[in-house]
């Protein structure tokens, strides 16, 4: 008489652990996920997928800027840089990324504009023109740009024209 009590125990378990993982649901299907992509010196990578400290900013977020402005507006948006301006009239701002790295050496970023490596000033480009602004702040620039990226590399890329069909002229 044992036997079948038993027996029927294990049977009633497993019945039971079946019914349990028929009622299972998966609620990962219902979540969504922003891929979003920052442009390094190689290309296009997922921000999940880079090691290092990249920091982005959007067209949207520099469109209202007070006095056009481009390093006063990003002042602010970005962890880890800083905007130093000395007072004077008409001087250009300074960006510190992360600090300052030498007492003796410059501490000018790399400023690379749409893939080129650009020596002029980050103010001379139009606020409007921007598309986004990439900061890279930590020992990847300096892997990705050699020694002149040893500040941080600011990577500005442009906007690009866009086609949208053809127009004709005649004339009769």
């Amino acid at each position: 008489m044992k036997k079948k009590q038993c027996k029927f125990g294990v049977l009633a378990l497993l019945l039971f652990a079946e019914y349990g993982f028929a009622q299972s649901k998966d609620s990962l299907s219902k979540e969504t996920s922003i891929k979003e992509v920052v442009v390094v010196a190689f290309g296009k990578q997922k921000k999940e997928e880079i090691t290092g400290s990249v920091q982005s900013l959007k067209a949207k977020d520099l469109s209202n800027l007070q006095n056009g402005n481009i390093l006063q507006g990003i002042g602010g948006k970005v962890a880890g840089v800083q905007v130093i301006s000395s007072g004077q009239p008409g001087s250009q701002p300074t960006i510190r990324m992360r600090g300052i790295g030498s007492i003796n050496a410059s501490s000018d970023q790399l400023i690379v504009l749409d893939g080129i490596p650009y020596s002029g000033n980050l103010n001379s480009i139009a606020a409007s023109d921007i598309e986004s602004i990439s900061f890279l702040e930590d020992a990847s620039s300096n892997a990705l740009y050699g020694s002149r990226g040893a500040n941080g590399v600011i990577i500005v890329n442009t906007k690009r024209g866009k086609s949208k069909g053809t127009q004709s002229f005649s004339k009769f």
